[in-house]
């Protein structure tokens, strides 16, 4: 019930941002981080043109890789 309310809570997010600025902040955020700059501004930016934190981690995620402390339990 819970994951099917967020599911539902972000596809309503995704209907109703301005999907030219979303796509603006992505690709300006890719650019910073492919560049090597600060990345706080991009992502700040990022998150009030609405998109998720799961889709800005998934795009740095593509360009950097994901962290693994080889810790397992």
């Amino acid at each position: 019930a819970l994951q099917q309310q967020r599911r539902e809570s972000l596809a309503a997010g995704r209907a109703s941002r301005d999907g030219a600025a979303a796509d603006r902040a992505r690709s300006d955020l890719q650019r910073a981080a492919e560049s090597g700059i600060n990345l706080f501004p991009p992502v700040l930016a990022s998150v009030k043109a609405g998109l998720s934190l799961g889709e800005i981690c998934a795009l740095l995620a593509g360009l950097f890789g994901r962290h693994d402390s080889g810790a397992r339990s």
